[in-house]
C-alpha cells in the first residue's frame, strides 16, 4: 500500500492492514453494509455487488477522491456521501460496472427533500433520513438529487446553514458559537472553516463588515444634507 492508495474488502472476509516496515499514518475507513452496497452496484450498473481485487494504487482518476478525504474528518455527513461515491468509483474500476441505469424522473420527489432540507436544516440530517424520505436507496438519491437540484445533498444542507448563519451575524449580537450551534454546526472550527471557504473571510469579519455597511447606509439616509442644515432652516 502507498499514499493515496485504496484498500477494498467484502462482507465476511477478513484481512489486515499494518505498518511493519515503517511508521503509521493517517487512514480514512468505511464499513457499509452490504445492503448498501447492493444498491450502489445496482444503481451504477455493476454486475456483482462486490470487489474482485483487493486495492487500488493510487491514479490520476482517484486523485479528486483522496484529496477530498483529508477534509472529511469534521464533516459526518460529507462522510456518507463520500462512501457511497468511493463504492461507486471502486466497482466501476474494477471492471464490474456496465452502463448507468436510467433514472426516471423524480423532480416531485426532490422537491420535497428541498422544502424539508430548507426548514429542518439546524437539526441533525444525514444522507440516509434524507433518502428515506424520498424511499430511495442513499447512493441513488444522491444521483438523482444533483442531477435535478444541481449540487449534492450535502452541498445543499451546507450552504442553507451557511446562509442562514450570515443573517444571525447581520441582525443579533449572539456570539458566533451560538450562531453555529444555532444553525446546525457540531463544533466551531467546522463552521468557522466552512464559512471562510464560502466567503472568504471569518464569521467575526462578515459581522464587521455587514453591520459596519449597514450603519453606514442607515446615516446617509436619516443625516440632513448641508442645504437643510443652512440658518433659513430653521424656524425663529
Amino acid at each position: 500500500m502507498t499514499p493515496g492508495a485504496l484498500l477494498l474488502g467484502n462482507s465476511g472476509q477478513c484481512f489486515t492492514c499494518g505498518h511493519q516496515h515503517g511508521v503509521g499514518d493517517r487512514c480514512l475507513s468505511f464499513h457499509l453494509t452490504p445492503e448498501l452496497v447492493e444498491g450502489v452496484a445496482s444503481a451504477c450498473g455493476a454486475r456483482r455487488a462486490s470487489f474482485t481485487i483487493d486495492r487500488i494504487p493510487p491514479r490520476k482518476s482517484s486523485a479528486a477522491l483522496v484529496a477530498r478525504a483529508w477534509r472529511l474528518m469534521d464533516s459526518p455527513f460529507e462522510s456518507e456521501e463520500f462512501a457511497l461515491q468511493v463504492v461507486a468509483f471502486a466497482l466501476a474500476e474494477t471492471g464490474d460496472c456496465g452502463p448507468p441505469t436510467k433514472m426516471p424522473r423524480h423532480e416531485r420527489v426532490v422537491a420535497e427533500v428541498v422544502r424539508f432540507v430548507e426548514e429542518s436544516f439546524p437539526q441533525s440530517l444525514t444522507l440516509a433520513t434524507l433518502a428515506r424520505r424520498a424511499n430511495l436507496s442513499p447512493y441513488y438519491f444522491l444521483r438523482v438529487y444533483k442531477r435535478i437540484a444541481g449540487l449534492t445533498p450535502h452541498q445543499h444542507l451546507l450552504r442553507t446553514r451557511l446562509r442562514a448563519a450570515t443573517e444571525f451575524l447581520a441582525r443579533t449580537s449572539l456570539p458566533v458559537t451560538e450562531v453555529a450551534y444555532a444553525v446546525g454546526f457540531e463544533n466551531l472550527a467546522n463552521f468557522t472553516s466552512s464559512f471562510h471557504a464560502e466567503f472568504r473571510r471569518t464569521p467575526s469579519a462578515y459581522r464587521r463588515e455587514t453591520q459596519a455597511r449597514d450603519q453606514s447606509v442607515r446615516c446617509k439616509r436619516y443625516s440632513p444634507s448641508r442645504s437643510q442644515l443652512t440658518p433659513s432652516s430653521f424656524k425663529r
